[in-house]
């Protein structure tokens, strides 16, 4: 039999069962406790939120094994690669903005393309 796990809206947990017949889970992993504890951007937090919802077991076992660390790193490094390439193609397209109005639209991006 296998374990299964599931996010709950309810309560913003992922639930771990110990197998597919079980109606109660066994451990309930409070995603925001988790993430807090985490310094994330918003396309990090996007990405936690995905994993969490769409791969509950893979998140369970991130914590359990504690590569969720690792996880985000990854995070970061695609969050910098992606706000350069985003940075440099509206430098290229808006070349009368400054830098901090540049700046301000990657956010922009950054918060909604994910």
């Amino acid at each position: 039999m296998n374990k299964r796990a599931e996010f709950n809206t309810d309560t913003n947990c992922v639930d771990v069962y110990v197998n597919e017949y079980a109606e109660k889970p066994k451990i309930s992993i409070c995603t925001p406790l988790i993430e807090d504890s985490l310094r994330t951007s918003p396309y990090a937090n996007s990405q936690l939120q995905f994993l969490a919802e769409d791969k509950p077991m893979e998140y369970a076992e991130m914590v359990a094994n504690g590569t969720l660390d690792d996880y985000m790193e990854l995070c970061k490094a695609e969050d910098k690669e992606q706000s350069k390439a985003i940075r440099t193609r509206l430098s290229k397209h808006y070349k009368n903005m400054s830098e901090t109005q540049i700046d301000s639209l990657v956010r922009e991006f950054m918060m909604y393309d994910s």
